[in-house]
């Protein structure tokens, strides 16, 4: 934590984002298309659409209706369908967080806060391990109504605790930072327009994960999840129905597990070397 007794003076050379300058509705810029928020909106849109596709597919496939039997909610299927689409629906027409954060930007009052507190603190804690983390920072600024010095605590967006170590803020202690807030709702609105998270560069940075994905890995992870369900359960429904009355485990049935096993191992290892090939910074840099 910073000195808190010098005086609240805003250096002359500080100029706002060019989104945050010009008398108010402002229009809204491109950049918020490709920032973190609108990425996280179009993930949610199009997963919950895939997953709702999937699962009124599965619905209709002869055999799941004897899966129910060994899991419940298989036997809902149309009505899990109907809820992720309609969530799907409402997540593109509302806009949740991204139009509440775009109003910052069209109708918000802008300006500069001094950080004077800064700490990244788990957020979400489940059984005693935390699974998200969070920055949250103190910010000396001057109120809109008194042109007094005031403090105002905000916490930014939350990200997950195996990312945390590479999720970073652009400013540090005793920095001046651009801040919003609504008209007439300073106390409820105030933020660090970093942690609204609108465009890439005024945002939250995540290194090698700051990269725009591809619409193909949301389809992706949306099918992978269902179906690795799909067959656990299915591997369960063909023991029961399909298991022979007589099967020598030890002379052929050792020889596809140790292949399956060989197999997991080698994508489990192909995986972990992509990973680490994706994190390791370039070479020359420090």
């Amino acid at each position: 934590m910073m000195d808190t007794s010098a005086a609240f003076v805003v250096p002359r050379d500080l100029k706002l984002p060019a989104e945050l300058v010009g008398d108010v509705p402002r229009p809204s810029p491109d950049e918020i298309r490709e920032g973190p928020l609108a990425q996280k909106n179009r993930a949610a849109f199009w997963g919950c659409l895939v997953a709702a596709a999937m699962c009124l597919v599965l619905s209709v496939v002869p055999f799941v209706d004897t899966l129910a039997l060994y899991f419940l909610p298989l036997g809902y299927l149309c009505w899990i369908s109907l809820g992720l689409f309609v969530i799907a629906l409402f997540s593109y027409l509302g806009g949740g967080a991204l139009k509440k954060a775009t109003r910052h930007v069209q109708h918000g009052s802008a300006g500069f806060g001094r950080v004077v507190e800064l700490i990244k603190y788990p957020s979400v804690v489940m059984h005693g391990q935390p699974t998200a983390h969070a920055f949250r920072a103190t910010m000396q600024v001057l109120h809109p109504n008194s042109d007094q010095p005031v403090f105002m605590q905000v916490k930014s967006g939350d990200f997950s605790t195996h990312k945390k170590d590479r999720v970073e803020t652009r400013f540090q202690v005793g920095d001046f930072v651009p801040v919003v807030w609504l008209p007439n709702k300073f106390d409820e609105t105030f933020q660090i327009y970093d942690f609204l998270e609108l465009t890439p560069m005024a945002s939250l940075q995540r290194g090698v994960d700051a990269a725009k994905k591809p619409l193909w890995q949301i389809f992706l992870l949306a099918i992978a999840v269902p179906a690795f369900f799909f067959v656990l359960f299915w591997n369960v429904y063909a023991l029961e129905r399909f298991m022979p009355l007589e099967f020598d485990f030890a002379g052929r049935g050792i020889w596809p597990m140790v292949t399956g096993g060989v197999l997991g191992l080698v994508i489990a290892i192909t995986g972990w070397l992509a990973t680490r090939k994706r994190a390791k910074p370039p070479a020359g840099n420090s």
